[in-house]
């Protein structure tokens, strides 16, 4: 089966997300793992792509020889690497998509039936950082959403009181 070329543009972005939760609502266990690591795939070659153009724009075909069949890009794993190696994803990230990476590789070369609740699934799955950075992070921006809230009414109320003197 020929892969899809990744999405190069927000709207093809936005769409190709779309695509990935209408069809992640359809799926099994196992469906979820397998399409969700493609995506991520797919969004690992999109972030290469466009940092192998930054400074010279190359030509499809070139950058195509490295993601192609059997090429040095062709994996998840490959990608993967690379990605961590250039800098384009933290340490978190990187350990996150090792467990997707593994996990994909789980549900798809096993034949017994693969579930989330497995508990080798659930043991991996506790060890993944994204949901308690964004947490972390939505919280941290909260605050300093208050925190500014609340220093611009003292603002205001001083500078009342400092015109009333």
């Amino acid at each position: 089966m020929k892969r899809k070329q990744p999405p190069t543009t927000s709207e093809e972005i936005i769409r190709r997300r779309d695509e990935l939760f209408e069809s992640l609502s359809k799926e099994s266990d196992r469906g979820v793992v397998l399409v969700s690591a493609s995506f991520i795939e797919e969004a690992l070659e999109s972030l290469l792509r466009a940092r192998f153009s930054m400074r010279h724009p190359k030509s499809k075909a070139s950058l195509k020889k490295l993601f192609d069949d059997f090429r040095p890009l062709y994996s998840f794993s490959a990608k993967l690497e690379i990605c961590y190696a250039m800098d384009l994803i933290g340490e978190w990230m990187y350990q996150d998509l090792g467990i997707v990476k593994n996990l994909r590789n789980r549900f798809a070369h096993s034949v017994e039936y693969a579930r989330f609740d497995l508990p080798e699934v659930v043991q991996s799955t506790e060890k993944l950082k994204a949901a308690d950075i964004a947490v972390t992070t939505i919280t941290k921006e909260k605050s300093s959403a208050k925190n500014t809230k609340k220093i611009k009414i003292i603002k205001k109320s001083r500078s009342k009181h400092t015109k009333a003197l």
